[in-house]
C-alpha cells in the first residue's frame, strides 16, 4: 500500500505539472500595478535590492528588482517593465528561467518607482524569524553571516569567497539547512523533554518543532525532507509500528513531489533526498569496510555513502569535485553540532543579558577557528577539481552498482567493497578521461565581448576573456562544465574591458600557465608577456601566428592582434577589434580562410569588401550581445551576404566549430543541447568549398 500511496503522489504530481504549468508574465515595457511584498528582500551587489513580489489582481508572483528598500508584507504601487529571463546560452550556465518556473515566479520586474501603500501585520513566524535574526546580528560581521546561515538558512550575510570556499572545501552542506541540522535541533530538544516528560511526549513535541522549524524557514526543500521524514518516523515509533526509513524517505518524496511537482528537477532537492538515501542504504557496508575507531569509522562512512551517492548529481549540476571532501568532512563534521546548536540559541536567547554576551563570544571564537579551517583547505592545490558530468546511461549504471553493494559486501567481503568504491570513483572521472581530443573553436555568448575557447589535442586556450562581469557568469561555469583545470595560455589582443576584464575570475577558477597580452599590455599578472606581431606557438601539427598593424592614430581597436589559425588544411583567422585602416595593412597577407570571428562585434568601421574578397570565409562569426552602437551594422551583414558567408552571431547561443582530419563541423548552442546546423569537407580552399550536410543534428550536453 506505501509503494502505490506513493506512486499515487508522484502521478497526481506530474499531471498537475504538466497540466497546470506556472503561467508566464510575459515581456510589458510599461507595468504598473500593487503588489504585495512576500519576503525581505536582498541587497545586491550592486547596491540594488531583489524580493519577491505577488501581484494583486491575479496572484502571480513575480522577482522584482528596485533601487528602493522595501519591507516584508507590504501593499507597494510599483511601475516598471517585466521581463522574462532568457534561456542559456552556454554550456554551464544557469537556466535562470528553469530556476524561477520551480519557485512559481511567472517573471522578472525591474521597478522604476516603488510607493508604499500599506502596511500589513507581520506573521508570527515572521515576527520571530525577525527577532532571531536581529539577535544573530550581535555577533561580528562574518560569524553572524555564518549564523544566519546555520540557524536560518538565510545566506545573505556571506560574502562570495566565503562561500566559494566552503564549496572548495566539501563542507557547502553545512550551511545549507537540511537533515543534520534537523537532527541536531530536534535532537536536543527530544534530549532536554526526556528529562522533565515521558517518551512519547517528548518524541512527539520534538517531531512538532521539526515541522515548525521547516514552516520558519519557508520553502527550504532539504529542511521539509528532513523534518516530514522525522516527524513520520515519530509517529510510527509513537504508535509501536515497525518503520523502514527508505520507505519514510520514498512516501515523503511523493508527497513533496505532489505539492511541487517541478522540485524533481531542483538541485537541492534531488541532493537532498539522494544523500539520505545514500546514508541509509550504504553507511552499513562502508562501516563494515573501513579498519577505524568507531567515531572515525562512523565520520566516513557516513561522508562517503553521502558523497558516493550525490556525486552523479554534482556533476551534473555544478561539475566540480571538492578532493579533500572527506577530511574537511572529518574535522568539521564534529563542530557542526556546536556550530547549528550555538547558532540556534544565539538567535533564540542573544538577547538575555549576560547569557547573550557569553554565547556570543564563544561562538564568535568558534566562528573564527571554523573560517580558518574552511579557508586552508580550500587553499590547497587541486581543492575543487572539475569534472564532466556522466551521460545518462552511465548514471543509471552507476546507481545500479551502488545499490548492489550490500550484495557485494555479504559475498566478497572488504575486498569487494574496496573493488566497489574503486570502480564508482573511476567512472565519475571517464568521461573526462576520454573526452574527445578533436580541436574545436568555441565562441561563447559573452555580450559585445569576446571570449574564445581553443581546444587542441586536449590542450586548452582562450583568446581574450570578455568582462569580469561576463567572466564569472558565463565563462567560470564554462570552464567547469567542460571538465577544464588548466589553461596552457590565455592571448589578450588588446587591453579594453571587453577582452581583457575577465583574466581575473578566469586565472583564479583555474590555472593559467601562461598570459600574453597585446598593446597597452598593464596588468596584474606580473608574468605576462607581450602578444604582438612576433608571436608564435605551435602545438602539435597546430599553429597560432600573430599580425598587427602599425597604427599612428592611437586608436587601440587598430592596433589589436590579429591571429591566424591553423591546422592541416583548416585556416581560421581571429579579428580581433581591427578597423578599415588596419585591415588594408594586412591585406598582402591575407589568404582565403574557413572561419572568420568578424572583427569588432561587426562595427561599420571594420570588415571591408576588400577584406572579405581576400579572406572569402565560409563560415563568419559575429561576437555580439545587446549593445547600444547597432552592431553588427547591417553593411556589414550585407558585405559577409555577398561572399556567401554563412553568418552566426553569439547573441542566439555560443557557436562551435569542430575540426576533424576529412571535415569541420559548426555547431550552436541552444535549449541545453550543442545542435549541428552544417558540416564541410574539409579540402584546400584553392579547390572550392563542399558542403557535406546541412542536417541539424544534436550533440550529447557533456560534449
Amino acid at each position: 500500500m506505501l509503494i502505490l500511496g506513493a506512486l499515487a503522489c508522484l502521478s497526481l504530481g506530474f499531471a498537475r505539472a504538466y497540466f497546470l504549468p506556472p503561467v508566464s508574465m510575459g515581456d510589458h515595457a510599461h507595468f504598473t500595478a500593487e503588489v504585495m511584498t512576500l519576503d525581505t528582500p536582498i541587497r545586491l551587489d550592486s547596491g540594488s535590492f531583489r524580493g519577491r513580489v505577488r501581484i494583486k489582481a491575479n496572484g502571480q508572483v513575480l522577482q522584482m528588482y528596485a533601487e528602493e528598500f522595501w519591507g516584508e508584507r507590504q501593499i507597494l504601487a510599483v511601475t516598471g517593465e517585466v521581463r522574462q529571463p532568457r534561456p542559456p546560452l552556454n554550456p554551464g550556465e544557469l537556466d535562470f528561467a528553469a530556476v524561477l518556473e520551480r519557485q512559481g515566479v511567472a517573471g522578472l520586474l525591474f521597478a522604476r518607482s516603488v510607493q508604499t501603500k500599506a502596511l500589513l501585520r507581520p506573521t508570527l513566524l515572521s515576527r520571530v524569524r525577525f527577532a532571531m535574526a536581529r539577535n544573530i546580528e550581535q555577533l561580528e560581521n562574518g560569524p553572524s553571516g555564518l549564523a544566519l546561515a546555520l540557524a536560518l538558512g538565510d545566506r545573505r550575510g556571506l560574502t562570495r569567497a566565503e562561500e566559494d570556499a566552503w564549496r572548495k572545501a566539501g563542507v557547502n552542506h553545512v550551511l545549507s539547512v537540511s537533515g543534520m541540522h534537523v537532527a541536531i535541533l530536534a535532537g536536543a530538544l527530544y534530549l532536554c523533554l526526556r528529562k522533565v516528560a515521558g517518551f512519547q511526549t517528548s518524541l512527539l513535541g520534538a517531531a512538532l518543532f521539526a515541522i515548525l522549524y521547516a514552516l520558519l524557514l519557508g520553502g527550504v526543500l532539504s529542511a521539509w525532507r528532513a523534518a516530514l521524514s522525522f516527524a513520520l518516523g515519530a509517529v510510527a515509533k509513537v504508535m509501536l509500528r515497525d518503520t523502514e526509513p527508505i520507505n519514510i524517505l520514498a512516501l515523503v518524496a511523493a508527497a513533496m513531489l505532489l505539492s511541487m511537482p517541478l522540485g524533481a528537477a531542483d538541485p537541492g532537492f534531488i541532493l537532498s533526498f539522494a544523500a539520505t538515501a545514500g546514508l541509509l542504504l550504504l553507511t552499513p557496508s562502508l562501516l563494515a569496510w573501513l579498519p577505524a575507531p568507531k567515531l572515525v569509522k562512523a565520520i566516513v562512512a557516513t561522508s562517503l555513502a553521502a558523497q558516493l551517492a550525490t556525486a552523479p548529481v554534482v556533476l551534473a549540476f555544478f561539475h566540480a569535485w571538492p578532493l579533500y571532501g572527506l577530511p574537511a568532512n572529518l574535522a568539521l563534521v564534529p563542530l557542526s553540532s556546536l556550530l547549528v546548536g550555538g547558532a540556534f540559541i544565539i538567535g533564540v536567547f542573544g538577547a538575555l543579558p549576560g547569557v547573550g554576551d557569553a554565547l556570543v563570544w564563544f561562538f564568535n571564537h568558534l566562528a573564527g577557528f571554523t573560517s580558518l579551517l574552511v579557508n586552508t583547505i580550500a587553499d590547497l592545490p587541486f581543492a575543487s577539481y572539475h569534472l564532466l558530468s556522466l551521460p545518462v546511461f552511465a548514471i543509471l549504471l552507476y546507481y545500479v552498482g551502488l545499490t548492489a553493494l550490500p550484495w557485494v559486501r555479504e559475498r566478497w567481503g572488504r575486498a569487494g567493497v574496496s573493488l566497489a568504491v574503486v570502480s564508482a570513483c573511476t567512472l565519475l572521472v571517464l568521461p573526462t578521461v576520454l573526452y574527445p581530443k578533436d580541436t574545436t573553436i568555441t565562441f561563447l555568448a559573452v555580450g559585445n565581448a569576446d571570449a574564445i575557447h581553443l581546444a587542441i589535442h586536449g590542450r586548452h586556450y582562450f583568446i581574450d576573456a570578455a568582462t569580469r562581469e561576463a567572466a564569472s557568469r558565463v565563462v567560470v561555469p564554462y570552464l567547469r562544465s567542460q571538465g577544464i583545470n588548466t589553461v596552457r595560455a590565455v592571448m589578450i589582443t588588446h587591453t579594453h574591458a571587453d577582452h581583457v576584464g575577465g583574466l581575473g575570475p578566469l586565472a583564479a577558477a583555474v590555472d593559467v600557465d601562461r598570459v600574453y597580452i597585446g598593446p597597452d599590455g598593464a596588468s596584474d599578472f606580473t608574468h605576462a608577456k607581450p602578444l604582438n606581431g612576433s608571436f608564435r606557438m605551435q602545438i602539435g601539427r597546430t599553429s597560432l601566428t600573430a599580425w598587427q598593424s602599425q597604427d599612428s592614430t592611437g586608436d587601440l581597436n587598430h592596433r589589436s592582434v590579429v591571429l591566424w589559425f591553423t591546422e592541416g588544411n583548416f585556416r581560421a583567422l581571429f579579428a580581433a577589434d581591427i578597423g578599415l585602416p588596419a585591415e588594408q595593412q594586412l591585406r598582402p597577407h591575407l589568404e582565403p580562410v574557413h572561419v572568420l570571428k568578424v572583427a569588432h562585434h561587426g562595427s561599420r568601421t571594420s570588415t571591408g569588401a576588400e577584406f572579405l574578397r581576400a579572406t572569402s570565409p565560409l563560415v563568419a562569426v559575429v561576437t555580439v550581445g545587446p549593445n547600444r552602437y547597432g552592431h553588427p551594422d547591417p553593411s556589414v551583414v550585407a558585405r559577409l551576404d555577398a561572399v556567401q558567408a554563412m553568418v552566426k552571431r553569439t547573441d542566439a547561443g555560443a557557436i562551435r566549430i569542430r575540426v576533424r582530419p576529412t571535415t569541420y563541423h559548426v555547431y550552436v548552442y541552444r535549449y541545453g543541447r550543442w545542435q549541428r546546423v552544417r558540416t564541410y569537407a574539409l579540402r584546400n580552399l584553392a579547390e572550392g568549398p563542399t558542403i557535406q550536410t546541412a542536417i541539424v543534428g544534436l550533440c550529447p550536453l557533456w560534449h
